[in-house]
């Protein structure tokens, strides 16, 4: 049974808007009968309310009082002509918004001798009780401390005439952060170093007991670059008037902590805790950041909010996972609408290899329903952030030795850095070899083949790296192709230990292949294969390596031969590792790419839906595998014009065909 309202309690008209809006059409007008106890203006007030609710897309984006919702409920501020009068020491120039606290104007100081532009702030009646004053007189004190380059600084305050709060806030002249890195076309790159210096000033507040809670793009404007200079444009954090002070418990309990701003939030970028009534916390403001982050890397909202009502909108957002950043950037774009990738400088497919991965991991981080899961502060989302624009293994991501490596690789990929990484496989090899010795401390003719292996490997690798000394080459600069031919060089000499000779032909291959020296590497990864084949038996799991890293070195250029040595690879794996290893299901994920670049689109379909069932159990989500699965598949139901497919026949052989010969 709603509880009869007051005239002129704005906290009671939203609750009962809220609870009237998640009614059915039918049963809201005997709800209102009770609610409004007779109040004809009142009711009139909610029916406007409810009205613009249905008719505007984008209600919930703002606050519950927002634009057509301001009709009616603020006319004793929309009726006042505020241009031209005094309050306090500013004389208001003009309006230049409003929200959910009341509206704020572009002012001029009048008083004490100098000019000065402010964002004035002015609080709606209805919000002026006691209660409420307190409590802004208390944030005022705390806020009024920070100062950071990138928060707008609160420069004044008081109270009008009749009793209602004001701010003067610093007037920032720029755009949301979204708009200016669209508008300006910035890159991915640019766009992750803009967002950390949110990310930073985030963590100044918090580290001062500050919860900002209504953190979204309109509430991050960023202002234009001095004429004449190269600067990036200059972020500036906004409505701190809002902000929670993380108080101990019990703490000056006579002030609610979330009396005055239960409501004020933006549902599309609220966190769970807070659409469900909870107390903001500094995760809170983490979750927000992951969510204009994937705004400013995708050009997209995790979730699809627009004209749904508040029920929906938390049913969505506490129930549904939202899609990864690499696969919202791949989605059709409306007609009409600019293709995201068009302001970042590049295409979609390119963007979402970009997003995968990496990015993608950072974005689902920040924003995880449970808090506890997200990032423990903004200054580890930045740090983390850093990490991915220096090259640098992300925190959020296992810390595994092929991941490490791919970074690695991705960082040192000529010169000098091909020695860095040689230097690095060669640390990872010994030890790995190490580590093995160590197991087999009770097998001694184990241990001495193993320390074998690593003093030939060390041995080879210290051959390299004497043939390209400086003092040898006589200045000549080291190249890839200088190395590699140093290696080729080596391999020769290491006849006599053929199952050595053939893992530095592997080494060799990958480090040709990822310099660009494709025939090189083609060449050894078949060499490897061939001397493999004579040493070991028919289904050992080097065989299985080389005859995988060969069909990758193929796949551009001869896709039939890679298809071929991907089936005769994948039994040996699933016998050897199991059908749901990681190792065999990328032999799995490999196959129906091939497919796919050969043009056989069934059959990579029905490959990476088996590969995608192998990883149905909740381990593997977020795993790269399972990522670069569902983007293969989305990508090859895209080219065969098949987007809305949701099943395939699962019969297809994988059995290899002998009789087709590995190369031409």
């Amino acid at each position: 049974m709603p509880r009869p309202m007051p005239e002129g309690n704005w906290a009671d008209t939203d609750r009962v808007f809220t609870e009237a809006l998640d009614l059915p059409e039918e049963e809201r007008s005997e709800f209102l009968d009770t609610a409004c106890n007779g109040n004809s203006q009142l009711r009139a007030r909610i029916n406007r309310l409810l009205a613009a609710a249905e008719a505007d897309d984008d209600f919930m984006e703002a606050s519950p009082f927002q634009g057509e919702l301001l009709d009616g409920l603020t006319a004793d501020i929309e009726n006042e002509p505020m241009e031209g009068r005094t309050i306090g020491a500013y004389q208001v120039v003009r309006e230049i918004g409003r929200g959910g606290m009341g509206a704020v104007y572009l002012a001029e100081r009048v008083e004490g001798g100098f000019t000065q532009q402010v964002a004035l702030k002015l609080i709606k009646r209805g919000m002026d009780t006691d209660t409420v004053v307190r409590r802004f007189r208390r944030e005022r004190e705390v806020l009024a401390s920070l100062q950071h380059p990138n928060i707008a600084r609160l420069l004044d305050g008081g109270a009008t005439e009749d009793g209602r709060p004001y701010f003067a806030m610093e007037y920032i002249d720029g755009k949301p952060i979204d708009a200016y890195c669209d508008e300006h076309s910035l890159s991915i790159e640019a766009r992750l170093r803009l967002f950390l210096t949110v990310c930073d000033a985030i963590q100044y507040a918090h580290r001062n007991l500050v919860v900002h809670r209504d953190l979204k793009p309109s509430n991050i404007l960023v202002m234009e670059p001095t004429a004449g200079t190269k600067e990036a444009g200059w972020a500036k954090l906004l409505d701190f008037g809002i902000a929670g002070i993380l108080a101990e418990e019990g703490q000056d309990e006579d002030i609610p902590l979330t009396q005055t701003g239960a409501r004020m939030m933006t549902p599309a970028f609220a966190a769970p805790e807070q659409l469900r009534g909870q107390r903001a916390t500094t995760a809170t403001d983490v979750y927000a950041l992951g969510l204009i982050l994937y705004v400013l890397l995708t050009g997209k909202r995790p979730y699809d909010l627009g004209g749904r009502a508040a029920s929906e909108i938390e049913r969505i957002v506490l129930e549904t996972e939202p899609p990864r950043p690499s696969a919202r950037a791949t989605e059709e774009v409306t007609s009409g609408d600019v293709d995201p990738a068009t302001h970042r400088g590049t295409t979609r497919h390119a963007l979402a290899r970009t997003l995968r991965g990496d990015l993608d991991t950072i974005c689902l981080r920040a924003f995880q329903k449970e808090p506890e899961r997200r990032y423990p502060s903004a200054e580890q989302l930045a740090a983390d952030i850093r990490r991915y624009l220096d090259g640098q293994p992300i925190a959020a991501r296992p810390d595994t030795f092929g991941y490490r490596a791919r970074k690695f690789v991705r960082r040192n990929k000529l010169g000098v850095g091909l020695v860095s990484l040689s230097f690095f496989i060669l640390l990872a090899g010994i030890v790995g070899m190490a580590w093995q010795a160590r197991v087999a401390t009770q097998e001694r003719d184990l241990a001495l083949v193993e320390t074998n292996r690593a003093n030939l490997t060390l041995k080879f690798l210290n051959s390299i790296f004497l043939r390209v000394n400086p003092e040898e080459t006589e200045g000549e600069p080291i190249t890839a192709q200088s190395i590699v031919d140093a290696g080729l060089d080596e391999i020769a000499s290491l006849e006599d230990v053929p199952e050595t000779q053939a893992r530095m032909m592997v080494f060799l291959a990958e480090l040709s292949f990822n310099v660009g020296l494709y025939g090189i590497s083609d060449s050894l990864w078949a060499r490897s294969l061939t001397l493999r084949e004579q040493l070991l038996e028919p289904n050992h799991p080097e065989i299985a390596e080389s005859l995988q890293g060969l069909a990758v070195s193929l796949q551009q250029s001869k896709p039939d031969t890679a298809i071929v040595l991907l089936q005769r690879a994948l039994p040996i794996r699933e016998n050897t590792f199991g059908p749901a290893d990681p190792r065999t299901l990328e032999t799995l994920n490999n196959l129906a790419w091939v497919h796919y670049v050969n043009g056989n689109n069934d059959d990579a379909v029905a490959i990476y839906r088996r590969s995608l069932e192998r990883m149905e159990s909740s381990e593997w989500d977020g795993h790269p595998l399972k990522a670069d699965g569902m983007d293969g598949l989305a990508a090859v139901l895209s080219a065969a014009d098949r987007p809305g497919e949701v099943s395939l026949p699962r019969t297809l052989s994988l059995a290899p065909d002998t009789t087709q010969p590995l190369f031409d």
